[in-house]
């Protein structure tokens, strides 16, 4: 036999051992896809993920809706955990801090002077002077209006969010009238 030979052979067994610890590793998450499925604790998570109104800015810029949850017991299981809250909800797990979080990709940002940036583009399209009073007084009306005209003239219906000073991060209901 050659070297050319057994180098081939090598090449044919390696692929076929990849595509056996492959189907093995998704027969593995299958099966922990369906016990997280049946997780009371873990289901109870999401959803109160889902309705969270705490907030805060990841390192990417983006900001995120976060919940503590206590990893005991999922520990050994940390790749598929995060495997499945990522592939079935686009949920992140943070195992050292003991958080998930929902990314809410790039949004519409009050800052804390009242003008409003568009992450996807970079953007200033809305002072704060557009939607004041003479006495600078904000108009919430007027600027839920102007961001919904907004939003209607890119076609994309990002999170509204207001920031102040000290960073801290509120959901805006673009709805609201007053």
């Amino acid at each position: 036999m050659t070297i050319e030979t057994l180098k081939a052979q090598l090449n044919v067994l390696k692929i076929e051992v990849n595509s056996k610890i492959d189907a093995l590793v998704a027969s593995l998450q299958s099966t922990f896809d369906a016990m997280f499925d049946a997780d009371d604790n873990l289901q109870k998570a999401l959803i109160r993920l889902d309705q969270s109104n705490d907030y805060m800015w990841v390192d990417s810029g983006d900001i995120a809706a976060w919940l503590r949850f206590d990893f005991t017991g999922y520990a050994d299981d940390e790749k598929y955990l995060k495997t499945y809250l990522q592939e079935r909800h686009c949920i992140a797990a943070d195992f050292d801090n003991g958080v998930l979080m929902q990314y809410w990709g790039p949004a519409l940002v009050i800052n804390h002077e009242g003008d409003i940036l568009d992450q996807a583009s970079g953007k200033w399209p809305i002072k704060k002077a557009s939607y004041t009073d003479d006495d600078g007084k904000c108009i919430v009306a007027l600027r839920n209006e102007l961001l919904e005209n907004y939003m209607e003239k890119t076609g994309c219906y990002p999170g509204v969010f207001i920031t102040n000073r000290q960073g801290d991060i509120k959901l805006v209901d673009t709805q609201k009238k007053e």
